[in-house]
C-alpha cells in the first residue's frame, strides 16, 4: 500500500487532471480535496479545485477555494476567473470588471484575460440596454470595446481552441457575424474534430434549424456521449413537434372571430369585395398550416424520432389528435366559405351553434394533443437524461423561463379570448359561441402555463428531491385535466339548451309543408253498403262515319 504523505501535490494534480480528461470528474474534485488534506495550502490544488467545483454546477463550493486561492496566491487566473464569472451572474459588475482589470494587469500576455473583460463588458452593456434606454452611440462605444478586447485575446493566443471557441461567441453576440464564421472557420481547420467548435457551427453557419440538425446528427454519430449536441438536437426537435399542435389553437381563434363576428344579419356580407376579403381571410391560413406541417416533417430525422419517440408511445396518438383537428378546421373553413356565399344567409339565418360547435369539440382536441406532446418531452428528457441536472439543471431552467416570452403572449391571448363574451359588444347577438370563445381560450393558454408550471417545479426543486417536481407536474397535469373536462361539459351544456331560432328557410319549408297538407286534405264521405246503389252508365253508340 503506498503512503500518501510520499505524494507530491503535483502528483495529485496530475492524477486529478488525469481523472477529469476521461470524464470522471467526481472523481477528479475528490482528488483534489485529497491532496488538500494533505497540502492544504498548495495553490495549484486550491485553483484547480476551484475552477473544476464552478464550472461542474457547484457554485458556492468553487467561490470558497476560489477566496482561498487568493489568500496564497493573489491575482491567481482560475482564482479570478471564476470569482469574475460569478459576478456576473449576480449582476455584480463593477466587482466583475475589477477581477477582469486585474488579470489584464497581472498576465499582459495571456490572451482569454482580454476575452474575460470582453465577457463582463458584453454583460454589462445587456443589462444597461434592459434598465434603460442607451442612446445608439453608447451601444457603438460598447460594441466597440467588446470586439476591440476579442481581437486583442485572439492576437495573443491564435491557436487555442477554447480561445477561438469563445471570441467565436463574443463577435456572434455583437452583431459581427462574418468575422465570427471567419473566427469558427480558423479554428475548425485547426480542430476539424472539435465537438465544441462543431456545436458553434451548427448554430452559426447554418442556415436554418433544418442544416443544424444534420450537423448535430453528425457530431452524434463521431461521438454518441456527447450531451451537448443530444440536447440541442432534441430542443430541435420538440419545438418543431410542438410547433404543428401550437398552431391549431390560432386558427381556431381565426375561425371563431370569422363565426361570431362576420355574419352578423340574415342577409350576409353585402359586397362582392367583403366576401372576398373574408374567404381569404380564412382559407389563406390553412394554406399556411399545410406548407409547414409539409415542410416540418420533411425536416425532421425519421430514425432519430424513431428512438427518442420508442420510449414515449403516447406521443403518436398526439399525432393523430392533430391530423384529426386539422381535418376538422378545414371542414369548419368550408362550411363558413359556403355560408358567406349570395343567398345562403338568407336560407340558412345567422345561427352558428353547430359551427361553434364543431370549434368547440377541436379545441378538446387541441388541448389533449398539445399536454400530450408535453408529457412525452418531459418524460422523454428524463428518461434519456438529457436534461441538466443539479446547479446546471438550474441554469438551464433560468435561461429558458427568461427566454419564455413567447409563453406569456400565449397566456395573453388566451385571457383575452376569456374575457372578450364579458365585453364584446358584437356577441350579444351570437350567444351561442360564447361556449367556445371559453374553450379556444383554454387551448390557447393551459399548454404553456403546464409547461412554465413544469419548468418552474424544475426551479424550484434542489438536488436529491426530483419527487417534488414528479408532484407539481402530476398536479399541474391533473389540473388541465379538469380543465378540459370542464370545458367540455360546459360547450355540450351550452348548445344543448340554446334552442336557436328558426332560420328563413326552415320557416319557409314550414309554410310549404302547411300547404301540402291543405292540399291533401279531401272531404270524402263515409262508405254505407246498404244505402249503395250502383250508378247507372249509358254508353252512346260510336258514328264511324261512312267510308
Amino acid at each position: 500500500m503506498t503512503d500518501t504523505s510520499e505524494i507530491t501535490a503535483q502528483q495529485y494534480v496530475d492524477r486529478a487532471n488525469a481523472l477529469y480528461d476521461f470524464g470522471r470528474k467526481p472523481d477528479s474534485i475528490l482528488e483534489l480535496r485529497k491532496g488538500l488534506s494533505t497540502y492544504p495550502d498548495d495553490p495549484e490544488l486550491l485553483s484547480l479545485l476551484s475552477s473544476r467545483e464552478f464550472f461542474d454546477g457547484h457554485a458556492d463550493e468553487g467561490v470558497t477555494a476560489a477566496k482561498a486561492t487568493l489568500t496564497v496566491r493573489p491575482a491567481d487566473y482560475r482564482a479570478t476567473t471564476v470569482l469574475l464569472e460569478h459576478a456576473v451572474r449576480e449582476q455584480r459588475f463593477d466587482e466583475a470588471k475589477q477581477f477582469a482589470k486585474l488579470q489584464v494587469a497581472t498576465y499582459p500576455e495571456w490572451g482569454p484575460s482580454y476575452l474575460n473583460l470582453a465577457h463582463v463588458q458584453l454583460n454589462t452593456a445587456w443589462a444597461a440596454n434592459r434598465d434603460g434606454k442607451p442612446t445608439p452611440e453608447q451601444q457603438q462605444a460598447w460594441g466597440e470595446e467588446v470586439a476591440a478586447n476579442t481581437r486583442k485575446g485572439l492576437e495573443l493566443d491564435p491557436e487555442g481552441e477554447e480561445t477561438l471557441r469563445r471570441a467565436t461567441h463574443l463577435l456572434k453576440d455583437i452583431n459581427l457575424k462574418a468575422e465570427a464564421v471567419q473566427t469558427l472557420e480558423r479554428g475548425l481547420a485547426l480542430y476539424p474534430t472539435s465537438e465544441a467548435l462543431q456545436l458553434l457551427a451548427s448554430s452559426l453557419q447554418a442556415k436554418d434549424d433544418i442544416e443544424e440538425s444534420k450537423i448535430l446528427l453528425g457530431v452524434l454519430a463521431d461521438n454518441p456521449q456527447q450531451l451537448g449536441a443530444a440536447r440541442k438536437l432534441n430542443d430541435n426537435i420538440w419545438a418543431r413537434v410542438q410547433y404543428l399542435a401550437a398552431v391549431v389553437p390560432w386558427m381556431l381563434a381565426v375561425l371563431l372571430i370569422v363565426a361570431a363576428f362576420v355574419p352578423e344579419s340574415t342577409s350576409g356580407p353585402t359586397t362582392r369585395t367583403e366576401r372576398q376579403f373574408i374567404e381569404v381571410f380564412i382559407v389563406v391560413p390553412f394554406a399556411a398550416l399545410f406548407a409547414v406541417t409539409r415542410f416540418k416533417r420533411k425536416a425532421l430525422p425519421k430514425g432519430y424520432l424513431r428512438r427518442m419517440f420508442s420510449r414515449v408511445w403516447w406521443v403518436w396518438l398526439s399525432f393523430i389528435l392533430i391530423a384529426i383537428s386539422s381535418a376538422l378546421m378545414l371542414l369548419v373553413s368550408l362550411i363558413l366559405v359556403l355560408r358567406l356565399q349570395p343567398g345562403t344567409m338568407e336560407h340558412s339565418g345567422p345561427y352558428m351553434g353547430g359551427i361553434a360547435g364543431i370549434i368547440g369539440f377541436v379545441a378538446v382536441v387541441t388541448i389533449t394533443a398539445e399536454l400530450l406532446l408535453l408529457w412525452a418531452r418531459f418524460r422523454s428528457e428524463a428518461k434519456n437524461r438529457l436534461y441538466p441536472v443539479g446547479e446546471q439543471s438550474l441554469t438551464a431552467t433560468k435561461y429558458e423561463l427568461k427566454h419564455s416570452t413567447w409563453l406569456l403572449v400565449r397566456v395573453g391571448v388566451g385571457l383575452l379570448f376569456a374575457l372578450f363574451p364579458l365585453f364584446g359588444a358584437g356577441l350579444a347577438n351570437r350567444p351561442e359561441t360564447l361556449s367556445a370563445f371559453a374553450a379556444v381560450a383554454i387551448a390557447i393558454m393551459a399548454p404553456p402555463l403546464v409547461r412554465m408550471t413544469w419548468l418552474l417545479a424544475r426551479f424550484v426543486n434542489v438536488p436529491g428531491q426530483s419527487a417534488r417536481a414528479n408532484i407539481i407536474g402530476v398536479i399541474a397535469g391533473l389540473a388541465s385535466l379538469i380543465a378540459i373536462v370542464l370545458t367540455s361539459w360546459f360547450t355540450y351544456q351550452h348548445i344543448l339548451h340554446d334552442d336557436p331560432p328558426p332560420t328563413p328557410w326552415e320557416l319557409e319549408m314550414r309554410e310549404q309543408q302547411e300547404k301540402w297538407n291543405d292540399v291533401g286534405k279531401v272531404d270524402i264521405p263515409e262508405f254505407d253498403s246498404n244505402n249503395y246503389t250502383v250508378p247507372e252508365i249509358t254508353v252512346e253508340p260510336y258514328d264511324f262515319g261512312t267510308p
